[in-house]
């Protein structure tokens, strides 16, 4: 999947995808301990799910997203009203991620470990051992939870 001509689209996306979950955060517990999810079921989670570092809870809240869909993805940094996003092509091998952004050219290759946890809004964590954009540790949604059905049509029309 080529996302040059579709940026601007996945761009309005994502930023409807902050909308939603803005509307549905109650909150998370992060001492929370997880759920460890076998190395072929992470690859599969990593890239069917959009990855928040929190929940937002005002429009104006700044958030990071990293999006995986097949081999090339997003990431971005914003909020509502203002925000900024590169582009990268990416493979996954176990528990490793090469990443290399189109914009630099640069390439990094990360560790990562997904975990299943209860929460109220989020069903996973996903932690890097170091990342060259943002946090280490991010939140996803399972595509398969029982969402009211605004947000599932949201998140059945993200480009994963």
């Amino acid at each position: 999947m080529v996302l040059q001509g579709s940026l601007p689209a996945m761009k309005g996306l994502v930023l409807s995808c902050l909308a939603v979950l803005a509307l549905t955060a109650c909150g998370r517990d992060e001492g929370r301990r997880g759920v460890p999810v076998n190395h072929g079921d992470a690859a599969a989670i990593l890239e069917s799910t959009p990855w928040l570092d929190r929940a937002p809870e005002h429009e104006s809240d700044i958030v990071h997203l990293w999006i995986f869909p097949r081999g090339e993805g997003l990431y971005f940094v914003g909020n509502a009203y203002k925000g900024s996003y590169e582009t990268f092509r990416y493979f996954v091998e176990e528990d490793e991620i090469r990443v290399r952004f189109h914009d630099d050219g640069k390439s990094h290759t990360m560790h990562f470990r997904i975990e299943r946890i209860e929460d109220r809004v989020f069903d996973y964590r996903l932690t890097f051992d170091h990342t060259p954009r943002g946090p280490k540790v991010y939140y996803g949604i399972d595509q398969h939870r029982d969402l009211p059905p605004a947000a599932r049509t949201l998140l059945d029309s993200l480009p994963l």
